[in-house]
């Protein structure tokens, strides 16, 4: 989730090469319910300027990009705006060093990305030697905060993982009061577990029978 969080930050104008249909509305009358994209229901106009105001603060070269979008090509500024929304709510629920460690990572890939376009269009070779370093240094930036990144998720697997050792273990020595519940549980059933209950008299008319050939 974290990398996919980042790629659609970072990679916007890539994410948004996809065409929604051309008769998704291009926004949410106020009093009505959202429109639905693939059975999700779209961002409403109090969500979008809420994500536009955290993209001005937080991602400003996203905020231009889309506000430009929106006036280009106004039915796939509604499906970037969707597909943003959503991850823009996982980013929320992340811990707040995670959501440093992100921003972080975010700015040092972007100023990897102009310090790789300036080493290439650098004439003076003293000039391209310093960007090269300053280039070194923002790339290990990033990779130390993918390492953190990394960590972390780590760290989460782990404790879930210590969680289902617990549980196994408690379920194991409640092996025999468990056994014993599924049996009284099972010799109270009239039927197999599953199968649907026989017809009750006042539950309608039976179903209509097959056509006979």
């Amino acid at each position: 989730m974290f990398r996919t969080l980042i790629a659609l930050m970072m990679t916007t104008g890539i994410a948004l090469a996809v065409e929604p249909p051309a008769t998704q509305p291009a926004t949410a009358p106020a009093t009505e319910q959202p429109p639905r994209r693939g059975g999700r229901p779209m961002v409403t106009p109090e969500q979008e300027q809420e994500l536009l105001a955290w993209l001005k603060e937080r991602r400003a070269e996203d905020f231009d990009r889309l506000t430009r979008l929106r006036d280009e090509n106004p039915n796939v500024y509604r499906w970037a705006m969707n597909r943003s929304w959503n991850l823009y709510q996982h980013y929320k629920m992340l811990p707040p060093e995670i959501q440093q460690a992100l921003d972080a990572q975010q700015k040092a890939r972007v100023r990897s990305w102009r310090l790789s376009r300036a080493y290439i269009s650098a004439q003076d070779e003293a000039q391209r030697q310093e960007i090269k370093t300053q280039l070194l240094a923002s790339l290990g930036e990033e990779f130390d905060l993918e390492q953190k990144l990394r960590e972390q998720r780590l760290e989460q697997m782990s404790e879930q993982l210590e969680r289902l050792r617990a549980e196994m273990a408690e379920r194991a020595a409640q092996r025999q009061a468990l056994v014993e519940a599924d049996m009284e549980r099972l010799l109270k059933l009239d039927r197999p577990p599953g199968e649907v209950p026989p017809r009750q008299r006042g539950d309608g008319p039976p179903p209509p029978e097959p056509p006979r050939e």
